[in-house]
């Protein structure tokens, strides 16, 4: 029996480090518990990425675009961290992973403060994220006992 996939959606920018140290953080227990995870910075240095993660110059958009698009269609769930980590970059390429789950019928599971007025009551948004959470950790907890296998 495979595992089941996690793709990890959220803001990607070398300027805020914790945007993307999450992903590092949470790989390690959703693997212990079972689950396969796909993150969108795997094969990536971020030292050579440019406009704050923005450029791959290895890479070109549509080789970024596809591999995403792909991960998404291949995961049994979405764990996305909606937080701007106090960037003011917009969550440009995480809506276009949640509006593709939506439209392939993956649950997102989403990371919001509750005072997260535009990820957590937005009308696209909330028909995004099939459940929020206060903070990644609760979120994680969830989608071990709700999506796993054991």
């Amino acid at each position: 029996m495979s595992k089941p996939v996690v793709y990890l959606a959220g803001l990607i920018s070398t300027e805020v480090p914790k945007s993307l140290y999450w992903r590092h953080e949470v790989t390690p227990r959703l693997e212990i518990c079972g689950f396969e995870v796909l993150s969108p910075m795997r094969g990536k240095n971020t030292e050579g990425l440019m406009q704050g993660g923005l450029v791959d110059p290895n890479l070109t958009s549509k080789d970024i675009l596809l591999r995403d698009f792909n991960d998404v269609k291949r995961a049994d769930v979405l764990l996305a961290h909606l937080e701007l980590f106090g960037s003011t970059r917009p969550l440009l390429g995480t809506i276009a992973e949640l509006a593709w789950a939506w439209q392939l019928n993956i649950p997102v599971v989403g990371v919001a403060h509750s005072a997260n007025q535009y990820m957590r009551h937005h009308p696209f948004t909330r028909e995004f994220c099939s459940s929020y959470h206060d903070n990644v950790w609760v979120a994680v907890d969830f989608i071990v006992n709700y999506y796993g296998r054991s």
